[in-house]
């Protein structure tokens, strides 16, 4: 992969997904808390990977959780109104 609009498509992808999954990881947070904190004073998980592991759920057991999944999607599609404090 050498072609500059390649990895320019690429890099974009990477930013629109690391976006997404940090955005589920900071509703995840607001609805069910903050993930569990280590001994040492830290979270046990980044809000990226509490995101990712939202989304995992979700797409694994998508017939079953519809409307998380259908809310996440939005979330993609309009974030400032899924984040919105009104």
């Amino acid at each position: 992969m050498t072609e500059p609009d390649r990895i320019r498509k690429l890099l974009g992808m990477l930013a629109l997904t690391y976006s997404w999954t940090r955005i589920i990881g900071l509703d995840r947070k607001a609805k069910e808390g903050a993930p569990r904190e280590c001994a040492n004073g830290y979270p046990e998980k980044s809000l990226f990977r509490y995101g990712l592991d939202r989304l995992r759920e979700l797409t694994t057991n998508w017939y079953r959780m519809r409307d998380e999944l259908r809310r996440c999607i939005q979330a993609l599609l309009a974030p400032r109104s899924f984040l919105s404090c009104s």
